[in-house]
């Protein structure tokens, strides 16, 4: 074994244990989206949750388009600064970017509520701004707060206040309706307010001492060249993006009313957070990791990484995604209720559509680590568009459930055409040995899930069978095929 196989093998022991820890916490805010889908579902009407989904929809898209980029661009930046010894001049840029990023989007948000009165402003419920704006400046905060700790690889404090947010968001937003009422303020507020602790807690505690910033020449100026160039058409991208993955709930609620909308929010919110725990777990280690070799092992090393975690992804996802189709309105059932079931067929599709998200992002690392930010943008804008012009070509005639088809589409459009503009920077290769493994062993874990379904009248425990039983002979399947072996896993546990 060559040195460069063992400090391969170092790194992706390495990111796998950061992964793992990030995976584990993102259990506490599993199971509190679990609980906080059956709570809003008990206690607010379809009406509410879809007034509350498309608010929140919409924070989330302003706020990546007001500072994703400069998420990205700490991110990209920050390996390089920290080598240069110059990472509080980029934090103080980042800082200052982030101020004039918010203070531009307020702006653009008062004009927009001055004019809700007009026939387009109420079609469009700009009458809801002052919600957005409301958890539009919290969920920044949350952001840049969060980002530092994922680009100083701290993944236990990043995973801490993860977690402290589902937590706070479930217990806030209880609390806000009993004392309240049944009302949207109650989840506006319970959201807020879980957003903004943990951001505070990280500002207080968080601190490295040191205090010289950037002396006499305001060093920091240097900084904010490269992070406009790198980071400005990347919030075309996180715009475009956030459009993808949130705009279908707006267009609902404006063609076909707050009802569908809730109906369809539940859904997807079990749908969407299912996938995306594994995908923003793997993704937060795997970004800095990358990076990083890229900066200092060069274009080599960067693609034996990522396609190493491309395979992880896959080992975890695709089981994740079979899974829940088989037992898609078993799941809702049990979730959201017999209310809700109508619309468990989308689910499968919601799912499948987060995995190819989760496959781009594996083969956009090129256009990062090249700096083709514009080419990134192009293509989440291109799929973007595609899905606003189906949604508002398809929704008035098949309802809602459309939505999550065109969604999916769009989503496997990314997957597909990624790779055409991004290998010439970094290959993105997926084994085709590895990918047949995984594909027979998960078929002997829908055989289990399969045989198991009907075992007991209760959907529950029908379900916790079938997840721990067919985890344990996917798990058997990959060792017999030789996928995975005892030495990887003793690799991972054990660091060098």
């Amino acid at each position: 074994m060559t040195e460069g196989d063992v400090e391969h093998r170092e790194e992706v022991a390495r990111t796998t244990r950061e992964s793992a820890i990030y995976l584990a916490s993102k259990i506490v805010p599993f199971l509190c989206n679990l609980l906080f889908i059956k709570f809003y579902t008990v206690y607010f009407t379809p009406d509410v949750i879809g007034e509350y989904e498309t608010i929140l929809a919409l924070a989330m898209m302003a706020s990546s388009l007001a500072v994703g980029w400069l998420q990205i661009s700490l991110l990209r930046f920050y390996p390089k600064s920290q080598r240069e010894n110059q990472t509080d001049t980029l934090v103080v840029a980042i800082s200052i970017g982030f101020v004039a990023a918010v203070l531009l989007a307020l702006f653009i948000g008062l004009i927009l509520w001055l004019l809700r009165e007009t026939a387009w402003g109420r079609s469009l419920y700009f009458n809801l701004l002052p919600w957005v704006g409301v958890l539009f400046l919290t969920n920044c905060f949350f952001i840049l707060t969060t980002t530092l700790l994922r680009a100083r690889r701290f993944p236990i404090r990043f995973s801490v206040a993860s977690a402290s947010y589902s937590l706070f968001n479930l217990s806030f937003g209880f609390l806000f309706a009993l004392f309240i009422g049944s009302f949207l303020l109650s989840l506006v507020a319970g959201t807020a307010v879980a957003l903004l602790i943990p951001s505070l807690a990280i500002l207080l505690f968080g601190r490295n001492g040191s205090k010289k910033v950037s002396g006499e020449n305001q060093a920091w100026r240097s900084r904010m060249g490269p992070l406009l160039a790198f980071g400005l058409p990347l919030s075309i991208n996180q715009a475009a993006s956030q459009i993808l993955n949130l705009s279908d709930r707006y267009l609902i609620l404006i063609l076909l009313g707050d009802t569908e909308a809730g109906l369809y929010s539940v859904v997807y919110r079990i749908g969407d957070f299912a996938v995306r725990f594994v995908i923003l777990s793997l993704m937060m280690s795997a970004y800095t990791s990358v990076t990083e070799t890229f900066e200092h092992k060069g274009r080599e090393a960067a693609e034996r990484l990522v396609s190493s975690l491309t395979r992880i992804y896959l080992l975890l996802a695709v089981p994740l995604v079979v899974g829940f189709w088989m037992v898609q309105r078993e799941v809702v059932d049990v979730l959201a209720g017999s209310e809700y079931l109508g619309s468990a067929h989308i689910l499968g599709w919601i799912l499948l559509g987060n995995f190819f998200l989760g496959l781009s992002q594996y083969a956009n690392f090129g256009l990062h680590l090249s700096h083709r930010t514009m080419a990134l943008a192009g293509l989440t804008l291109f799929a973007a568009v595609l899905n606003l012009i189906l949604n508002w070509i398809l929704l008035p005639i098949y309802g809602y459930p459309a939505a999550a088809y065109t969604t999916c589409l769009s989503f496997g459009f990314l997957a597909v055409a990624t790779p055409f503009f991004a290998n010439r920077h970094l290959s993105w290769r997926v084994s085709m040995v590895s990918l047949a493994r995984i594909l027979i062993a998960t078929l002997v874990f829908s055989g289990v899930v399969h045989l198991l379904r009907f075992l007991t009248e209760s959907n529950l425990v029908n379900l916790v069978l079938q997840a721990s039983l067919g985890a344990v002979f996917y798990f058997l399947a990959l060792l017999i095929l030789g996928e995975i072996s005892w030495k990887d896993i003793k690799g991972i546990q054990t660091p060098r």
